[in-house]
């Protein structure tokens, strides 16, 4: 896996109160914590080793 900066809080793992609202109008003084990256300020590529790929089937069989 890949670590990447976050591209919404920038690595800070926080945004300003109130970002998530729709009228921008915050709901507490606190700074809420990013949700894309659930306040840990980085979030993970999966590289192409790390996806599993399904295996074929024979032919006329059927998959549980």
């Amino acid at each position: 896996m890949i670590p990447h900066l976050c591209p919404v809080c920038l690595g800070r793992g926080f945004l300003p109160a109130g970002f998530y609202n729709l009228m921008g109008v915050a709901s507490s003084l606190n700074d809420e914590p990013c949700r894309t990256c659930l306040g840990k300020g980085v979030i993970w590529e999966l590289e192409e080793s790390d996806v599993i790929q399904p295996q074929p089937t024979e032919k006329g069989s059927t998959q549980k």
